[in-house]
């Protein structure tokens, strides 16, 4: 039979009826994926945009977890610090009252200043994960041993009831190196972190603590171990509180506040970068859901129409249309 449609006709609607079907197919996989595209090509006119926001956002990302790692690491350093200033308090008080009579024997000074040493190694002995904090760059290696086959001299006494304190600094404990552990927190900016254990404060508290430790006392204490205990607390004070040229512990806990402050100060302008870049890139890639379903009803609208058009214009010969 012969046809009423031409087909010209015919081609144009069917094209019209593939393009609706694609565009019905397109705004199902958005609101699938709640992206406009899954190509560049589908935001030509932002992609390159879109390509440096990504970029940015990935290299601000490595940034903040480079300074969550590095304040978790602060954060012990501090926690250590703190407790070794409470041992080095204690043992100077501890020192404080055992001057009178037996006080130094019924208090058992030197096995109580010998448990404080030990304490204060193995906080310098901090570990994150595998690494030591206050080893500088050795950070597979315990900073404090006290083995002497490691380097290390302990205290002498030479004279029982004459003892003469060692004033003399020795560092030879440390097994850690003079590297200072740095981080990089922006794109031109890193930040330098980390006490070593070689610290004059450190080796001061742990070489009074080991002198008191080595000594057993008179009892009652006689006048020249008075003077030994005095020396010995005089070390603990110069290390706690100032001896007017190193460090103090208080001052090494202030430098780590220090570093977390810098690194609070960065990490708060990364965080604000991070979310203007996500709104930005959301802004390109992510599609209005509730518009999207509304184009799909409209689109699917059409759709019908055009294959309802079709099918009538396939049914329709020269005998139909004179009837």
């Amino acid at each position: 039979m012969t046809r009423v449609a031409s087909l010209a006709q015919q081609q144009v609607i069917t094209s019209a009826a593939l393009r609706t079907q694609r565009n019905v197919n397109d705004l199902q996989v958005q609101i699938a994926s709640g992206k406009h595209t899954q190509r560049f090509s589908g935001v030509a006119e932002n992609a390159g945009r879109l390509v440096n926001l990504k970029s940015d956002l990935k290299q601000a990302e490595q940034f903040i977890e480079n300074i969550i790692i590095t304040e978790k690491r602060l954060d012990l350093m501090t926690f250590a610090m703190d407790q070794i200033e409470k041992v080095a308090r204690k043992a100077r008080t501890d020192l404080a009252g055992a001057m009178n009579g037996s006080a130094a024997s019924n208090l058992q000074i030197p096995e109580l200043m010998e448990a404080a040493r030990d304490q204060i190694v193995e906080l310098l002995n901090t570990k994150d994960d595998s690494r030591f904090l206050f080893a500088g760059g050795a950070t597979n290696t315990r900073p404090v041993d006290l083995d002497p086959a490691n380097g290390y001299t302990a205290p002498t006494i030479t004279s029982p009831r004459n003892p003469t304190f060692e004033s003399g600094a020795d560092t030879g404990y440390y097994q850690g190196d003079t590297v200072t552990q740095s981080t990089r927190i922006d794109e031109k900016f890193s930040v330098s972190y980390g006490i070593r254990a070689s610290e004059t404060a450190f080796e001061q508290v742990i070489r009074a603590l080991d002198n008191v430790a080595a000594h057993t006392f008179s009892d009652p204490i006689n006048n020249d171990e008075v003077t030994f205990i005095k020396a010995a607390m005089a070390e603990l004070t110069d290390a706690i509180d100032d001896n007017g040229t190193d460090n103090t512990l208080a001052d090494l806990r202030a430098d780590i506040g220090l570093n977390r402050v810098v690194l609070d100060s960065i990490k708060g302008k990364h965080n604000d970068f991070l979310k203007f870049a996500q709104d930005s890139i959301a802004q390109i890639e992510n599609v209005d859901t509730a518009e999207a379903l509304a184009s799909l009803n409209f689109e699917q609208i059409q759709l019908e129409a055009s294959f309802t058009t079709i099918a009538r214009i396939q049914t329709l010969s020269l005998s139909n249309f004179l009837r």
